[in-house]
């Protein structure tokens, strides 16, 4: 590393383990260095402890995506940047999060790929409901985000150019029209349809950001997902 810092420029690292992040921090303190989505940020408290640690760079835990309230303590709490990912496509406190990306990481070092955790998350997905639960942020609502962050990160990097180019697009002119599930890598890949358009007419983002969570008391996402997404994908 201190090859590539010195000598090639190296500015920024992306880390997830506080061991490594420390380590880094003391022998690179010019270093800049983001936490990984990996570290869960998703309170205040532990966004404190990374920025201690030695982190520039805060990438919060998705599902704290639609609470601005948290999201601006946080922000009102350290002095790193803020960063958010925009198009995130998996279900709302996902039993499987931590385990299918320790796969993934593992895959990276062997020539398989073969994703294991495929049936399980394509059946919570197959919950319609989970669908609208999903913590993504709609193009048109980023700017509900100004006070907070200005810095998004967009899936998927397995995704072809032209499909990554499409949602780049949507979310840098903050507008899309169309099937929103086609830039939330995912949730598109069930060949459902969700008009975009649709949830801004019915204003979801205000429900959304003002909603509690406690899903098993609430039938607002149930009943979106049979009024929004047609019949014909309901099987």
């Amino acid at each position: 590393m201190r090859n590539l810092h010195e000598k090639h420029g190296l500015m920024t690292v992306t880390v997830a383990n506080p061991l490594y992040i420390e380590k880094i921090k003391k022998e690179f303190p010019s270093l800049g260095i983001n936490a990984s989505v990996l570290c869960q940020i998703n309170s205040v408290q532990k966004a404190i402890f990374f920025q201690n640690f030695g982190c520039n760079t805060l990438l919060l835990d998705p599902d704290i995506n639609r609470d601005l309230k948290l999201l601006s303590e946080i922000k009102k709490s350290v002095s790193c940047k803020i960063r958010l990912i925009a198009n995130e496509g998996c279900v709302f406190q996902c039993p499987c999060r931590t385990f299918h990306f320790n796969l993934t990481s593992h895959q990276s070092k062997t020539k398989k790929d073969i994703d294991f955790f495929f049936p399980m998350c394509r059946s919570m997905k197959s919950e319609l409901s989970n669908i609208f639960k999903s913590p993504w942020i709609r193009p048109e609502d980023l700017g509900k985000y100004r006070a907070i962050t200005s810095h998004f990160k967009l899936t998927d990097r397995k995704l072809p150019a032209k499909d990554m180019a499409r949602i780049a697009r949507a979310f840098m002119v903050e507008e899309y029209h169309g099937n929103l599930l086609e830039i939330i890598p995912g949730l598109g890949n069930q060949g459902l349809t969700l008009e975009n358009d649709e949830l801004g007419r019915i204003r979801f983002f205000d429900k959304i950001s003002s909603c509690n969570k406690r899903c098993h008391e609430c039938s607002y996402c149930v009943e979106l997902s049979k009024q929004l997404v047609p019949a014909k994908n309901q099987h």
